[in-house]
């Protein structure tokens, strides 16, 4: 994760960075996941991202992240869950 953010900086240097998702997958599948939910949750406050864990198997929780994000993105808050 590290050396992707490093990249994204570099990438941006000198310019505003863009909207930063760190996006977890494998909710249902917490044996496979690479990343554990205290380390990405830990990661993502740290460097100020929005974080998000989904399940590309079930679709839980993608609906959610494209709304969230489109919202962010146009400077909608959204009020309901």
């Amino acid at each position: 994760m590290e050396d992707w953010l490093e990249l994204v900086k570099r990438t941006f240097e000198g310019r505003d960075l863009p909207l930063l998702i760190l996006l977890g997958n494998k909710v249902d599948l917490n044996h496979m996941q690479a990343v554990k939910q205290d380390l990405h949750l830990k990661f993502a406050t740290d460097n100020s991202m929005n974080q998000y864990y989904v399940s590309a198997k079930t679709g839980d929780q993608v609906n959610t992240v494209f709304l969230q994000t489109a919202a962010n993105l146009a400077g909608v808050e959204i009020t309901k869950p």
